[in-house]
């Protein structure tokens, strides 16, 4: 199975972009990096934000990983050249100008790091299959619909169906963030869940029950696919059972 681990995707992300045009538009080759319009603002802004902040992520990890990585002067400036790409996303200029910040030494810490992360963490995330992501984000819109047409107090049904907006940003940017931008949505949806429990377990909510039930077996099935979570995943049923029962 694929690792999908923060520095095997911050590795695939650095060595698609390596292999494109050098004379290719730099904010071109993103675009094509990431699967996004080049001329679209929002994207563009949005994903330099998603890969600066995945680039820090690893940054923490390889500083765990790597024995004295902080006293390497090279590690620093590898990845300071990995920060400095992010201001590169907007740019019309020829890749040739950006990608010589992609160095040996570059490729090499992230080769590196990554074979002492699996090491360490040999039950690393995998990448989830595209039919379990299609099925969340199905499962996702029916229950912001659910929400929006039930009987749920207005401030909740604007919560809840926010807090569904950003699991489905989390879909979205799943090729940066992971499967830990699933994670956190889903507590936030979860946490959500458990502080109004008073008011979902009216009858008026049932069918917002079942269908939040819905999302958690989606979720649950494509966690258990990353390879990830694996004491809530032991503890997931009765956590659902707990929240969704209660009527």
């Amino acid at each position: 199975m694929e690792d999908f681990s923060p520095i095997a995707r911050l590795e695939m992300i650095i060595l698609k972009a390596n292999s494109m045009d050098g004379t290719a538009p730099t904010k071109a080759v993103w675009g094509k990096v990431f699967n996004y319009d080049k001329d679209d603002r929002l994207s563009v802004a949005d994903y330099a934000f998603e890969y600066l902040r995945l680039v820090e992520r690893v940054e923490i990890y390889l500083s765990v990983v790597i024995s004295n990585y902080s006293k390497s002067e090279i590690n620093k400036n590898s990845v300071i050249s990995l920060k400095e790409l992010a201001f590169s996303f907007s740019s019309p200029t020829q890749w040739n100008s950006h990608n010589s910040k992609i160095s040996d030494s570059v490729l090499v810490l992230l080769e590196m790091g990554k074979a002492l992360y699996d090491a360490n963490y040999p039950s690393s995330e995998t990448k989830i299959g595209n039919e379990y992501i299609a099925e969340l984000k199905e499962s996702l819109d029916i229950l912001f619909k659910s929400i929006f047409d039930s009987g749920l107090s207005r401030e909740l049904r604007l919560k809840l169906c926010a807090d569904i907006i950003q699991m489905m940003n989390a879909i979205k940017f799943y090729e940066v963030r992971g499967s830990d931008g699933m994670q956190e949505g889903m507590s936030l949806l979860i946490g959500r869940y458990a502080f109004n429990s008073t008011e979902l377990k009216k009858k008026e909510a049932n069918d917002v029950r079942e269908k939040f039930s819905d999302v958690f077996s989606k979720f649950f099935a494509a966690m258990s696919h990353a390879n990830t979570l694996h004491q809530f995943l032991e503890n997931a049923p009765e956590i659902m059972k707990q929240l969704i029962n209660q009527s």
